[in-house]
């Protein structure tokens, strides 16, 4: 059986096993287990089994992830969390860009680093989104009364801790004050300490905020667990060498390579999570990037926001389905054209990163130089 055909073959048993609703990453373990036994034998398959776990249990990099779930957690009990929606993977601490690098073996740092000018991008053109929009039709959103001195001041002081936070983890991490493990254990302790100064964490709200995180890291671990796993048979079947060569015969230029995969990308976001779609695909797709001459961490950056704009692009949007289930009286029709400045917005933020690697990789470099 050729490499392509095992992919093929490797693709759409883990299809078929998420649409029988199988867990992800349970669906990854099983079929890279029984694909490595095929080729290799049981033996190999089940010591496979117990040695990718055990290395990814006691990985440091992967330790970040339970810590900023807690700081989440614990900012939520604080009063600080709001929604950022497709913006929230591209602000780090992203859970998303932690396990890309944690799959890609590239540094966590970096690709935080990277994450600077193309968010700060994200959020000027999101605001020229709305500024269109309300140059177009000011009755969207009318001007409320000035507020006072005194409210102004409350507002500031009521934000103050949530801007500390924010100071002591990003301004530590952006420094070098802190690796990314010491800004995730700040960034848990600090949450805790103003949760409870702010009296708003008893014992009831400690036991299930932690228990929501405890799920949400097994949860996690498993899905890495069964990249890994899946990751593992994959190379072994030489999938990846296959993919790179028969793209290499194609007489296309490497941008429309690119160009295809995130139109592939978009239909992938628009069925799958994002951390799903982004994990299934990253064996195959990382060594073709790599090999057309792309950066890894570049790769991530743009990673993150085509998946995320999957969530909310027609005619699926998981977003746009979840908002609508939560105000049902709301018609789709109506959240696709409130989200459609957005979307335009994404693009061109996506299609500048594609254009112009140097967004997201000239901080980096000027760091490491």
């Amino acid at each position: 059986m050729s490499p392509l055909l095992i992919g093929a073959a490797g693709i759409a048993a883990l299809l078929v096993l998420i649409l029988a609703q199988v867990p992800v990453g349970i669906a990854m373990i099983i079929v890279g287990v029984v694909g490595y036994a095929l080729q290799a034998g049981w033996a190999p398959a089940l010591t496979i089994l117990a040695s990718e776990p055990s290395g990814l249990l006691a990985s440091v990099d992967l330790a970040t992830v339970p810590l900023f779930l807690l700081m989440g957690t614990f900012a939520s009990a604080a009063g600080f969390s709001a929604a950022g929606g497709t913006l929230k993977s591209l602000i780090p601490p992203s859970i998303v860009m932690i396990l890309y690098c944690i799959v890609s073996r590239t540094f966590i740092f970096d690709l935080f680093v990277a994450a600077v000018v193309p968010a700060l991008l994200a959020i000027a053109l999101n605001l020229a989104a709305i500024w269109v929009v309300v140059r177009l039709d000011p009755s969207v959103a009318p001007l409320g009364e000035r507020a006072a001195v005194q409210e102004r001041r409350a507002a500031l002081k009521g934000a103050a801790p949530a801007l500390v936070l924010m100071a002591a983890v990003f301004g530590g991490l952006y420094s070098g004050i802190f690796t990314v493990n010491e800004a995730a254990s700040v960034a848990a302790v600090l949450s805790l300490a103003f949760a409870v100064a702010r009296g708003r964490l008893d014992r009831a709200s400690l036991f299930r905020g932690l228990r929501e995180s405890a799920s949400a890291t097994a949860m996690i671990y498993l899905i890495i667990i069964g990249a890994s796993i899946f990751t593992y048979t994959m190379t072994l079947a030489r999938v990846p060498e296959a993919l790179i060569g028969a793209i290499g015969g194609l007489a296309m230029p490497a941008i429309a390579i690119v160009a295809i995969l995130l139109v592939a990308y978009l239909i992938l976001g628009a069925v799958f999570d994002e951390i799903a779609a982004m994990l299934i695909t990253l064996p195959f797709v990382l060594p073709i990037i790599e090999k057309l001459g792309y950066d890894a961490v570049w790769w991530g950056i743009i990673n993150v926001v085509v998946v995320e704009l999957g969530m909310i692009i027609p005619p699926i949007g998981i977003i746009v389905f979840v908002l609508h289930g939560l105000a049902p009286h709301i018609a789709l029709r109506t959240i696709y054209r409130g989200v459609l400045p957005f979307i335009v917005a994404d693009l061109v933020l996506l299609a500048l990163l594609t254009l112009v690697p140097d967004i997201a990789l000239a901080l980096p470099r000027a760091l490491r130089a």
